[in-house]
């Protein structure tokens, strides 16, 4: 169209005839016209731009793929719901339950408190807050299921879970009461030793006593209430600012003294006292030696709830595939990066922007989880006294205190002489360290939110964590019960994430569909004799003849101007010249009046 235009409205030099003639006929688009708009002489400054601005939309064209792949990038999306075997326990012989921790299993001869984690799966969260005094530190209900899912990739991909998982009661509470009537052992696990730095300062005691701390994984038809076979004992632990402690009590032997209580009281959560001995002999050269310490009494009901396993639903609160924390070290200040492994355990201050990377149960879910189980008899699958080769929480992470450092008795909330004593001794000697990083979190914890309960809440979580996930493996399906889980996961697809490319190409189609109406337009007001077989056909013919090019190669010109004033004032029709045929031969008519 833009040929025949130039053609017939603009006019072209006589070389330039026969091959923007053809283009008119040529499906090669822009191509064949783009020599000649670099000669703006030729089809002139407007026609010129069109063909070069029609050449670069050609050219844009071709890019089209490349700016749509653009906008791609790896989107997560829930594929479909699939179900796979439900395989959350070992299932032992019917009449035979396995109710012992079998070392050959279970790796029972592991020490969890040595151990460092490697694992740090993501699980299911059902979490209330807790309404309690200030002088009680409390998590508020906590249960956490921890995930048949042997795989890491395959955990931090679950949209949903909907089967059988081993749940745990993490409810903690401590108290920093002034009690006078506690009567106890203790042995500490926990310890710390000179020059470590602050998160190695607490203990982890273990004391023989138990707290009525009620637990939501009952069979009871109301809360408080449970069935009697499956009755249970909370744990309780002592925390104690031992690192501090040590610093203070001298390498002499502090035996022959007596001690005397000058400050006890509570702050919060905390115990804090101050003692002071004294020693027994009249002329003794030992000065007077003052301890204080701070400490508090939590309780736990940990693996004990009397429901092990529970048929939980649990989703993802984000819309991508989480990911499982990791730690970091400092070399320099000899200390770990916690943060985000706190932050998955709920025992952080600040929040990720990416979330806790846990699986949520809500209170609904829970609640028809729960209702499964009330007032029914706990079978051995959900019984966690009975249950099939079920891991022995209670066994593998039990009293570990044949190698604590510091042990005695506790007969007052204030530690009695003879405990100090004991402490004394201990100091000098070789002290048992746990883990680093098990160290760290519990430090961790206590330092950035001042929170017995949060920091053994954590502590006891990855521990637990561990276990399962050294266990899972020898986890096998029941042949006389089979069970299934129903899991969403996130698959990872390529998908369009912004919209610059699709805008590239949408404003590339928009030019060409602009300047393609725009000639079509002009095409249909001014062309007159662009159709096939007409006179241009015929002129080109003619113009390409070798002995016309030298005919009208000595033609004066006229601009196109001029052609159109001399055609509207009718003088070719004065000038016009008159032929006929005379013997065969065409001559001009001549005038024969005269």
């Amino acid at each position: 169209m833009i040929a025949s235009i130039v053609l017939e409205w603009h006019g072209v030099p006589l070389e330039a005839v026969v091959p923007i003639s053809l283009a008119r006929y040529s499906n090669n688009g822009p191509q064949s016209l783009a020599r000649f708009s670099l000669t703006p002489t030729v089809a002139g400054w407007f026609w010129s731009s069109i063909i070069m601005i029609l050449f670069f939309i050609l050219m844009a064209s071709q890019f089209t793929s490349t700016l749509l792949v653009r906008d791609l990038r790896p989107l997560s999306i829930v594929d479909f719901a699939k179900t796979v075997p439900n395989r959350y326990t070992v299932v032992g012989h019917r009449d035979r339950a396995i109710k012992d921790t079998n070392i050959a299993i279970f790796g029972g001869a592991f020490d969890y408190l040595y151990r460092r984690p490697t694992t740090f799966g993501i699980f299911a969260d059902f979490s209330k807050p807790s309404d309690t005094s200030d002088d009680i530190d409390d998590t508020g209900v906590s249960v956490r299921a921890l995930l048949p899912i042997a795989s890491q990739i395959e955990r931090e991909h679950v949209r949903k879970f909907q089967g059988v998982a081993r749940v745990i009661d993490s409810r903690v509470v401590c108290s920093g009461l002034n009690a006078t009537s506690i009567d106890t052992d203790f042995k500490c696990d926990i310890v710390a030793g000179y020059g470590l730095p602050d998160q190695f300062q607490w203990a982890l005691c273990r004391v023989s006593m138990s707290f009525t701390l009620l637990s939501v994984l009952t069979n009871a038809t109301a809360y408080g209430d449970w069935h009697p076979s499956a009755q249970y004992q909370n744990r309780a632990w002592l925390v104690l600012n031992i690192g501090h402690m040590y610093t203070q009590l001298p390498q002499t032997n502090l035996t022959n003294g007596t001690w005397a209580t000058l400050e006890s009281k509570g702050d919060g959560a905390w115990l804090k006292q101050r003692l002071q001995w004294t020693s027994a002999k009249k002329n003794s050269t030992l000065q007077p030696t003052t301890l204080d310490f701070q400490a508090s009494w939590c309780a736990e009901v940990g693996p004990e709830a009397p429901v092990a396993h529970l048929n939980i639903t649990a989703s993802s609160p984000s819309q991508t595939t989480m990911r499982e924390p990791t730690y970091s070290t400092n070399a320099t200040s000899n200390t770990f990066d916690t943060e985000a492994l706190r932050q998955q355990v709920g025992a952080a201050p600040r929040v990720s922007n990416l979330g806790p990377q846990v699986l949520t149960i809500t209170e609904e879910d829970m609640e028809k989880s729960l209702s499964a189980v009330r007032g029914v008899q706990l079978s051995s699958d959900a019984l966690s006294a009975d249950f099939h080769g079920d891991p022995n929480f209670g066994d593998t992470m039990g009293w570990l205190g044949a190698r604590a450092s510091i042990s005695g008795r506790v007969r007052q909330i204030n530690l009695s002489p003879d405990v100090l004593t004991e402490a004394s001794r201990t100091v000098s000697q070789e002290v048992r360290a746990v883990d680093g990083l098990l160290c760290s979190i519990f430090g961790d914890t206590i330092r950035e939110t001042n929170s017995p309960a949060r920091a053994l809440q954590a502590f006891r979580t990855v521990q637990y964590r561990t276990i399962y996930y050294d266990l899972i493996g020898s986890f096998t399906a029941d042949p006389e019960n089979p069970r299934t889980a129903l899991i969403e996961s996130f698959t990872t697809v390529l998908a369009p994430t912004s919209w610059t490319g699709f805008a590239a190409v949408v404003a590339v189609i928009a030019a060409h569909l602009g300047v393609f109406f725009t000639v079509l337009v002009l095409y249909c007001r001014w062309s007159r004799w662009s159709l096939l077989d007409n006179g241009w056909s015929a002129v080109a013919q003619i113009v390409a003849n070798e002995d016309a090019q030298v005919l009208l190669s000595g033609c004066s010109g006229m601009p196109d101007g001029r052609v159109k004033d001399w055609i509207h004032s009718g003088a070719h029709r004065a000038a016009s010249i008159r032929y006929e045929l005379e013997d065969g031969i065409v001559v001009r008519k001549r005038d024969r009046s005269g």
